[in-house]
């Protein structure tokens, strides 16, 4: 769980004009803000504790065998394959895999929940996503808040992000992937909340900051990762009472209370967003953080570990894993493979490899330059990083040290860890990949897989069993067993039917960006496959009255 996301909607051959000035096209806001909510999540407490854990687990193996990474390895396992080393090693990795297990629905549904439903708000409080978005989308704006929000309702009415909708709802509630369990769970979770809070209800944004606060954030989470009186299955059964117990008190909390701290607890809109995207002032004041008070502790575990000195060569594995771990910052918003070019004074131009271009698309400077000139097959990977909004250029070839260009003025110390980070990371992916060769092997030779399988497939179904009591807690009882039967089927094409998908994707899209009824409506009206006329569409939704998709006279869509 390094937290790598990728964007595959931006071609750095094509957009990286774009990223520098902060005007990407609006085709690539989906995949932005649905990658940069699962980056957002991963990067909270929690999710890093349980990215610690699997590095623990990984290094725990190479350091038991006392080895270094190197691909001719051919290692004897069955060294560690039983005793308390590799006790630890399996308990490290079962808590690990059952914390995925169980919140995948959750950031999945989060990640839908911001791609589809959040635009900025009146609030105080902007996620991280939305200011993700202000940085690489809205940045030439004085207004970057009030930008995205029309760019985000002009844009989800269009085709492409309409499909993008009609396929979560045509998913199989029951696909291990989760996408429409976790997206119905989090809209009944908002739904919910904002009929209880008026700040939530005007300010989506506002609720999925306090979903990340709730769940990735709750120091009961924290307890069970860390707890030593526990043992794979009863750790995952731990960990499953929780989610359990976490999923009851939230029907008992008081959400105008939680969304007034949120604000104490956040920064300001309007210039102060501004002056932080345009780096006129400093950007750490406008990063959303909750931390409740036993952070320290499990920060003071994470820096013992990766501050442990290894033996020899081992301790690569060491700077691995602090690369791993302080990388975790930044989302990568686009790669690509490029032509390098070295010129004689020392700059790097960059080629696209494709066309046969004599024209850079690119060039970079660096304060240490390659040696030898010339022109080679090479990378280019742009990085964003979700702490002070720096923006980074890597390039990297074989034969010439990474050369990370940072797109700003920041402190030189800032600077320093950033070329560390980044300037090492494309060197570690095929060591790490071997060390977690080296983990699943032990996990076999130790049966222990054998555990891990039993430990994920019974957190799983407690899991599915979870999160859709409550997707499907509004739907009446009468009616239960045959709505869950068709979502579990083929999601909402056996309720709807393929028209009344469309018109529920489009109306609920629409609804995002306050547009009036109305003309949502007519808007409706431009697309193939739906229904001709509000009264069909009227008919079709009445006939749904078992399942409260909609409120109002008008049904406007809530729950989709």
């Amino acid at each position: 769980m390094p937290n790598a996301v990728l964007l595959p909607s931006i071609i750095l051959t094509q957009h990286v004009g774009d990223i520098y000035r902060g005007n990407l096209p609006d085709a690539c806001l989906p995949s932005f803000l649905h990658e940069a909510t699962h980056h957002w999540c991963f990067h909270s407490p929690a999710m890093t504790y349980a990215s610690l854990l699997y590095l623990r687990a990984r290094r725990g193996v190479l350091v038991a065998l006392a080895t270094d990474v190197r691909p001719d390895d051919a290692l004897d396992l069955s060294l560690i394959s039983s005793g308390e080393v590799a006790t630890d090693i399996l308990e490290d990795y079962v808590r690990y895999r059952i914390t995925d297990v169980l919140l995948r629905p959750l950031h999945e549904g989060m990640a839908l929940f911001s791609e589809f439903d959040v635009a900025p708000g009146t609030s105080k409080v902007a996620s991280t996503p939305s200011l993700g978005a202000m940085r690489l989308f809205a940045r030439t704006s004085n207004e970057a808040s009030v930008e995205l929000f029309y760019r985000l309702a002009n844009a989800r009415v269009e085709q492409h992000w309409l499909t993008r909708k009609e396929n979560v709802l045509c998913d199989s509630l029951a696909s291990p992937d989760g996408y429409l369990l976790g997206y119905l769970a989090v809209k009944t979770l908002y739904r919910f909340a904002a009929g209880r809070s008026g700040m939530f209800a005007g300010d989506p944004d506002l609720f999925l900051c306090f979903m990340r606060r709730y769940f990735f954030e709750d120091p009961g989470l924290m307890s069970c990762l860390t707890s030593s009186s526990t043992r794979d299955l009863s750790t995952a059964d731990a960990l499953v009472a929780w989610l359990r117990s976490r999923l009851i008190d939230y029907f008992s909390v008081d959400f105008e209370a939680e969304a007034h701290a949120l604000e104490r607890s956040g920064m300001q809109v309007g210039e102060h967003i501004h002056n932080a995207l345009t780096q006129t002032e400093a950007p750490r004041d406008t990063v959303v953080s909750f931390a409740p008070p036993e952070r320290e502790s499990w920060l003071s575990t994470l820096e013992e570990f990766l501050a442990h000195p290894l033996e020899g060569q081992l301790d690569s594995i060491r700077a691995a894993d602090q690369v791993l771990m302080s990388g975790r910052e930044f989302i990568c918003v686009g790669q690509s493979d490029v032509d390098i070019e070295v010129r004689p004074s020392g700059s790097v131009w960059g080629y696209h490899p494709d066309v046969g271009a004599d024209f850079p698309f690119i060039a970079a400077t660096t304060s240490s330059p390659p040696s030898v000139p010339g022109r080679t097959r090479g990378r280019l990977e742009v990085y964003l990083s979700t702490v002070d909004w720096t923006l980074c250029f890597v390039v990297a070839a074989r034969g010439i040290d990474p050369i990370v260009h940072i797109i700003a003025d920041v402190p030189e110390w800032r600077r320093e860890s950033i070329e560390a980070t980044l300037g090492y990371a494309s060197r570690i992916w095929e060591s790490s990949d071997l060390a977690e060769e080296f983990l699943l092997g032990f996990l076999s030779e130790a049966r222990a897989d054998t555990i891990v399988e039993v430990c994920e497939n019974g957190a799983s179904r407690s899991a599915y069993l979870l999160w859709e009591s409550v997707a499907l807690m509004f739907v009446r009882e009468q009616c239960l067993l045959s709505v869950r039967s068709d979502l579990a089927d083929a999601g909402f094409i056996g309720l709807l039917e393929p028209a009344g998908v469309r018109a529920a994707a489009f109306l609920s899209l629409a609804a995002s960006g306050r547009i009036p009824w109305s003309r949502a409506i007519e808007g409706l009206s431009r697309y193939g496959g739906c229904y001709r006329d509000v009264e069909s569409a009227r008919q079709r939704f009445a006939s749904l009255a078992n399942v409260p998709l909609f409120r109002g006279s008008d049904f406007y869509v809530v729950a989709l």
